[in-house]
């Protein structure tokens, strides 16, 4: 327990030793830049602290916070400077997935919920379909087809109730194990 407060208290040190060697450096004018140009970056040093504080914990409730401050911020950062295409009409779905990354990353240091990968995936579709829509056209209208096609929502809940009711009396059967046949 120590140790892992003595890992954080190092990490939390060289932020703040890094922010200010980088802030001294502008008031002497060796560095030039303004705090709208960085401001992404601290977004995602602030994620990645989170993940780095999760590291060796039994409760990984930051990941969720962490994969998506790290990610928004290496967003906004490419965004802002250029490499991504200006305009947020077109990149809105850029952070829909962001948050199903973030979904499938708590996902994945906590596997026993298995809820948590469902909505993860359906963000990342979502917001990959309608991104390559407002990048290349695509044939036909993401719009519309969800307008048409929820009622598929219903059918998704329905199968995984049934399928849910079908675990529970199998694992029921199997506890309460089988009669024996011979008489």
């Amino acid at each position: 327990m120590a140790l892992r407060r003595n890992n954080q208290a190092f990490v939390s040190g060289l932020i703040l030793i890094a922010g200010g060697i980088l802030l001294l450096l502008h008031n002497m004018d060796v560095l030039d830049f303004e705090f709208s140009e960085i401001w992404p970056v601290i977004v995602a040093v602030i994620g990645a602290f989170f993940l780095i504080s999760v590291r060796g914990k039994a409760d990984k409730g930051m990941v969720f916070p962490g994969t998506m401050l790290l990610l928004a911020g290496l967003f906004f950062f490419f965004w802002q400077n250029g490499t991504i295409p200006r305009g947020m009409g077109s990149a809105w779905p850029v952070c829909v997935m962001i948050v199903g990354i973030a979904f499938i990353a708590l996902y994945a240091c906590e596997r026993q919920v298995k809820g948590r990968v469902i909505p993860g995936v359906i963000l990342l579709f979502i917001g990959g379909v309608f991104l390559v829509d407002n990048y290349v056209l695509l044939p036909w209208d993401p719009w519309d087809l969800i307008f048409k096609s929820w009622p598929l929502i219903l059918v998704f809940i329905g199968v995984s109730m049934m399928l849910k009711e079908w675990r529970r009396r199998g694992e029921r059967e199997t506890a309460e194990g089988f009669p024996d046949s011979q008489p």
